[in-house]
């Protein structure tokens, strides 16, 4: 992914953060195709496909790999530098200065929008929850 080359959230640390968070994704799961099977979820991708733009305190991911979602959960946390974490049973929320980043699981497929090489969940598709 490309969040720092697309500037795709104001904060340049956020977009660090994210290329960082697909690096390490990318680097232990080669085989996994993370356009498909690792997105954005929640307001930001709604905000990329035209919802009302508004300060985001959190960043969404969603994946359908489980192998994954257990490397989220018990390993994700070495590589960023976080202020902590809490694992729940569907999701994993980390801590960092002023910004808070949730990982969620499921079983569905996951239908993809393609925005300048971000992938995110399609808007219809995104848990009300998250918005």
């Amino acid at each position: 992914m490309n969040f720092s080359i697309n500037k795709t959230f104001k904060d340049s640390s956020v977009n660090a953060l994210l290329d960082n968070l697909y690096y390490q994704l990318e680097k232990h799961f080669p085989e996994v195709d993370t356009s498909k099977n690792f997105v954005l979820t929640g307001r930001a991708a709604a905000i990329l496909q035209g919802s009302e733009a508004n300060d985001l305190d959190n960043i969404v991911f969603i994946t359908s790999d489980k192998d994954v979602f257990s490397f989220v959960q018990q390993k994700l946390n070495q590589y960023l530098k976080t202020k902590g974490a809490v694992l729940f049973k569907e999701r994993v929320l980390f801590y960092f200065d002023g910004l808070h980043l949730e990982i969620w699981t499921t079983d569905d497929a996951l239908n993809v929008v393609n925005k300048n090489q971000i992938f995110i969940q399609h808007i219809d598709d995104i848990n009300p929850v998250l918005l």
